[in-house]
């Protein structure tokens, strides 16, 4: 016999779902933004040599951006950070 969730913690669960949805849309905006903004110039030749997908960008580290973005990418995302998703929800639960 399966245990049933408390309904506290499938409130929580629920809400930690629609959280990451609401993420990857805000991340997929980003995206778009940076992308209309960059006129498209989001990988460096390194990036475009190894076929790197531009969205990969927005999902991957630091370290990977720095390893194929272009200057103008790099420039748009120090102007509009990233947020992370431990970053987004702690602004949302602070009603940032």
């Amino acid at each position: 016999m399966a245990k049933r969730i408390s309904p506290i913690i499938r409130e929580a669960l629920d809400r930690i779902a629609l959280l990451r949805t609401d993420h990857r849309d805000y991340v997929y905006s980003h995206y778009l933004k940076a992308e209309e903004e960059t006129r498209g110039a989001m990988l460096n030749s390194r990036g475009r040599a190894a076929g790197i997908d531009t969205f990969a960008l927005f999902t991957h580290n630091s370290t990977y951006l720095k390893a194929y973005a272009s200057e103008e990418l790099i420039e748009w995302i120090e102007a509009n950070p990233r947020l992370s998703f431990e970053e987004y929800e702690r602004q949302m639960v602070e009603g940032f």
